[in-house]
């Protein structure tokens, strides 16, 4: 494989996995014994948790199958195509098997009402990341070929890197372990995740996936770009995190200007400034008489009524804002206002600042 088709082989081993994990889990949860509470009560109160668990017994995940962990570890880190692989041919007939899906439901409905109402640091998320981790848990216990261990660990580190991406331009650097250049995005250090120890726990003959090109490229730092230590652009991981998320790119701009074609007429003393301004789904709001040019947010420059195409937002971004919106039926009326008041006060400011001047 080439770098475009190794590139384009993680993110779709890496999308797949984002919208499958919880259907690969589920079916492993179980309920707790008294022992394993107490067991984890104590551990809790070591680590000077409070909040423990007193009066019900934990949803919790066994240990997965050997036979599965070694086709995650295939699907994520082998040469073989993910289409190809063991993984998602079993899983995609699974999804047809009614009584499979049965179980998927049950387990997922068992998770919802026994963890809903825990501490955010008990609840047992079912997601990519708990999944890369199990991978990961997995080859480090691997013994045989180490050197081979350390580079599969390297190369599943890119899928860390991929989930750890937010929506806000912050750049993440780590993979699994926290690193000093991303200890600044953390608003604790309890969010920081340490090394596992590698010391080889199984056969020396169980190595689990051996060497491959995909594995070798994506070990390779070289293959990485420099500002954020990845084999993808933040571009790149933007676009994924926006297939998986309803949300609008953190960096998305409008310039504040006036279009003579939006049949609209704005509060009296505003004036666009042609500044440029990132668009905020929050700030957005509706114009119900108005099909055509209906949504709007406020230059936070100046305060002016600038409209936001109907196709920069997608559907469901659109729909999030009409519920919004509908709760309030003055809310049009309201920001209309705030505009005029909004540049009022600018004048009256930049009039005080020039009066001041002129006197000193």
């Amino acid at each position: 494989m080439n770098k475009q088709e190794i590139k384009k082989e993680l993110i779709g081993r890496y999308k797949y996995i984002y919208e499958n994990a919880s259907f690969i889990l589920v079916p492993y949860m179980y309920q707790q014994t008294k022992e394993e509470r107490e067991r984890l009560n104590r551990e809790l109160k070591k680590l000077g948790y409070r909040d423990l668990i007193n009066n019900k017994l934990l949803i919790s995940l066994k240990a997965l199958p050997k036979s599965l962990l070694l086709d995650l570890e295939s699907f994520l880190l082998s040469d073989i195509p993910f289409k190809e692989s063991n993984l998602y041919k079993t899983l995609e007939i699974q999804k047809k098997n009614l009584d499979y899906l049965k179980k998927v439901k049950l387990g997922l409905n068992l998770v919802k009402d026994y963890n809903a109402d825990l501490p955010n640091i008990m609840w047992l998320k079912l997601n990519s990341w708990k999944l890369f981790t199990l991978v990961r848990k997995f080859i480090n216990e691997q013994s045989g070929d180490l050197k081979n261990k350390e580079n599969k660990l390297v190369a599943l580190d890119e899928y860390f890197r991929i989930d750890r991406y937010s929506n806000d331009g912050k750049i993440w650097t780590s993979g699994y372990s926290i690193n000093f250049k991303d200890l600044k995005h953390l608003s604790s250090l309890n969010e920081s995740v340490s090394l596992e120890d590698r010391h080889p726990r199984r056969e020396l003959s169980d190595i689990g996936l051996k060497k491959g090109n995909f594995i070798k490229y994506l070990a390779d730092i070289e293959n990485h770009y420099k500002d954020n230590l990845s084999l993808l652009k933040e571009e790149e991981k933007q676009a994924i995190y926006l297939t998986n998320h309803d949300e609008l790119p953190w960096n998305l701009e409008l310039v504040c200007n006036n279009d003579i074609n939006i049949n609209l007429t704005r509060p009296e003393h505003t004036n666009p400034c042609g500044k440029t301004f990132y668009v905020n789904e929050e700030e957005i709001f509706v114009d119900s008489k108005n099909s055509l040019f209906r949504y709007y947010q406020l230059c936070p420059h100046c305060g002016y009524i600038v409209n936001i195409p109907n196709n920069m937002l997608p559907y469901k971004i659109r729909k999030k804002i009409e519920e919004r919106c509908s709760k309030d039926s003055n809310l049009f009326r309201k920001m209309y206002l705030y505009s005029e008041l909004f540049s009022l006060d600018k004048s009256v400011s930049s009039i005080i600042r020039k009066l001041i001047k002129e006197n000193k």
